[in-house]
């Protein structure tokens, strides 16, 4: 006689071998790229409320896509470091005006497309084919990231496919 909780098991186990790791979602599809800061920077931007630094990044991949479809396999990288403070808690400013970065990195995001990615989720927060990651300099992950933030915040990007100033950057070539 066979039994019928040893069934289900097995027709459990067989399911989840048969269904490629692709079609769950979460930032655990999100390798991080340790070779990042040989990529093409796009792009520094100050972050007031968090007196930081973010430097941009985008793999070889990301040379190739057209404006608003960004190719297949694009990984963009927003490298998080503090601002150096002033005595009075505040960033200081270089001659150019922009906050001055330390050399400390806080965080390194990962935003990665890949083609079947973003199906499980629901309409109103997909991101086409994105997904997003957050790690700690030395690579492990930052458990603690708040990956929603990421999705609501490129969300209304759908015209530049959920990037910010990389559509631009693809566009006219360079940062300006």
């Amino acid at each position: 006689m066979r039994h019928p909780i040893r069934l289900v098991a097995a027709a459990v186990l067989a399911t989840a071998i048969a269904v490629p790791a692709q079609l769950w979602a979460g930032p655990e599809k999100v390798e991080f790229p340790a070779d990042y800061k040989k990529w093409t920077s796009f792009g520094v931007l100050d972050r007031y409320d968090g007196k930081a630094v973010r430097f941009l990044y985008a793999n070889p991949a990301a040379m190739n896509s057209v404006p608003g479809n960004a190719a297949n396999g694009l990984v963009l990288v927003l490298e998080v470091r503090k601002a150096k403070l002033g005595a009075d808690g505040n960033p200081e400013r270089g001659a150019d005006g922009r906050f001055i970065a330390t050399d400390e990195v806080t965080a390194v995001n990962v935003q990665e497309k890949r083609a079947g990615w973003g199906t499980e989720y629901p309409e109103a927060k997909r991101n086409g084919e994105w997904e997003y990651a957050s790690f700690q300099p030395s690579g492990q992950r930052n458990a603690g990231a708040n990956i929603d933030g990421c999705f609501s915040c490129h969300k209304p990007w759908v015209g530049q496919d959920f990037t910010f100033i990389f559509d631009v950057f693809v566009r006219d070539g360079k940062p300006k």
